[in-house]
């Protein structure tokens, strides 16, 4: 072989090891571009624009949305998955209705791999914070032990919170965003199998017919923990709880909360908003300043971003038809039917034995109070085990006629009403409209 040839051999494998790194380095790149929040969120899915915000504003901030919607996986068959997505391109190309509910969630086996089932064996104390309108921002805190096992602590024993993601639940559900089952099937610990129907099917509920059977996950409850839109009273109550915005001025809890109701259209609408909001209060309450915070101007206009942040994420931009509402959540029950989806009072067996309409088989009485003082009739009853009549499946909807001299001997002296005052006065429970709750057909 001539001095030529191998000249232009080598020059041949260098100019080929080169393509090859370029090539190589070229599809690293873009791979890792193409599981970016910015190509998910901008350039492959014109999604809601407040779906961005609103992951901001979650616990997951810092996961990728291909994590949850793409899963953890190996590289291969993480690209054989997301070669699936590709159908979605030409309806970014023709344009499309944004959805409200998300298809392309992995199974909670993704979730699980930070989360695994047996770091939730407790049950935690939760304490939620609720702000008045008033000058002093008064807070008052609702107390609940969260039964993530049940009451009994011991494996495999429990049946509380986090049984119904065991595996053991199946239900059936018409409705995209699931929030109308019609069916629930419950294998329990002992192997007895239950079934539930509506009782109203034919009537206001459609027919369980023939919906595909699912079975329940963590995300059937957990379904916004990435890009969660809370009722905005609430948003402000935690970010005024975590101190992120000082309880300490005065109104500032009213202020906010008219703030966030005021209608925008893009995100500059917000930004102008919140400035003008700090311009008036200023105005309105000169003498604001505390020891904390010497320059209230400075302070609330550094909480400029936070503050757009929440008005985005819970206003519509671009879709009138489209706000916080769009958006449930199923963790709790107050701002949508959430759990009352199942434990509704009209999902019964044939024999007339509904799924359990009892507040505490998920979590201790709620127990409001003002200054952290417990009254002492609760302390005794935190989670003391129950008598055998309040485990009737129907007892929440019953209970007050079962009401004796007898109750006095757990619960101390009882007068009914919401002030908070004694067991029964609990403004939790009597001062809540359970709009999502069927007690006639418990009745």
């Amino acid at each position: 072989m001539s001095g030529l040839n191998k000249r232009n051999i080598l020059i041949g494998l260098v100019l080929f090891g080169v393509a090859f790194v370029v090539v190589g380095a070229a599809s690293v790149i873009t791979w890792e571009y193409s599981n970016s929040n910015e190509f998910c969120g901008n350039a492959c899915h014109a999604v809601h624009p407040q779906e961005p915000f609103a992951h901001e504003l979650s616990v997951h901030a810092n996961v990728q949305c291909v994590e949850c919607h793409i899963g953890r996986m190996g590289f291969f068959e993480s690209a054989l998955v997301k070669s699936g997505h590709v159908t979605h391109a030409w309806s970014l190309l023709v344009g499309y209705d944004r959805p409200t509910v998300s298809h392309s969630l992995q199974s909670a086996n993704s979730c699980e791999k930070c989360h695994p089932s047996d770091t939730h064996r407790k049950n935690p104390i939760q304490m939620i914070s609720h702000f008045a309108e008033d000058r002093d921002n008064t807070e008052s805190q609702t107390l609940l032990i969260m039964r993530l096992t049940g009451r009994n602590l011991v494996a495999g024993e429990g049946r509380g919170l986090n049984w119904h993601a065991s595996g053991a639940v199946r239900y059936r559900t018409d409705d995209p965003q699931r929030q109308h089952i019609n069916w629930v099937e419950a294998t329990l610990p002992d192997g007895t199998v239950k079934v539930y129907e509506h009782v109203r099917s034919g009537d206001e509920e459609p027919k369980a017919s023939d919906a595909e059977i699912q079975t329940m996950d963590c995300s059937t409850c957990h379904n916004r923990v990435g890009h969660p839109f809370p009722n905005p009273e609430r948003a402000l109550d935690d970010a005024l709880a975590s101190g992120s915005l000082s309880p300490e001025l005065p109104y500032l809890k009213k202020t906010m909360r008219e703030l966030l109701a005021r209608e925008i259209e893009t995100e500059q609408d917000a930004r102008t908003q919140v400035r003008e909001a700090v311009d008036e209060y200023v105005a309105s309450y000169p003498d604001a300043a505390t020891d904390d915070i010497p320059d209230v101007r400075a302070y609330l206009l550094a909480k400029e971003d936070d503050i757009v942040a929440l008005k985005v994420a819970r206003e519509h931009l671009e879709d009138a038809n489209i706000n916080w509402q769009s958006f449930p959540d199923n963790t709790g029950h107050l701002d949508g039917p959430g759990c009352f989806r199942c434990h509704n009072g009209s999902l019964q067996t044939a024999e007339g034995v509904p799924v359990p309409v009892n507040c505490t088989t998920c979590h201790s009485v709620p127990l409001v109070t003002e200054d952290g003082k417990l009254p002492a009739y609760y302390t005794a009853l935190l989670d003391m085990p129950s008598p055998e009549d309040h485990r009737d499946p129907a007892f929440m909807a019953n209970h007050a006629d079962l009401f004796d001299d007898s109750c006095e001997d757990c619960h101390g002296e009882l007068d009914f009403g919401d002030d908070n005052l004694s067991h029964c006065a609990n403004s939790a429970c009597h001062g809540t409209d359970w709009q999502y709750l069927d007690f006639e057909a418990l009745w």
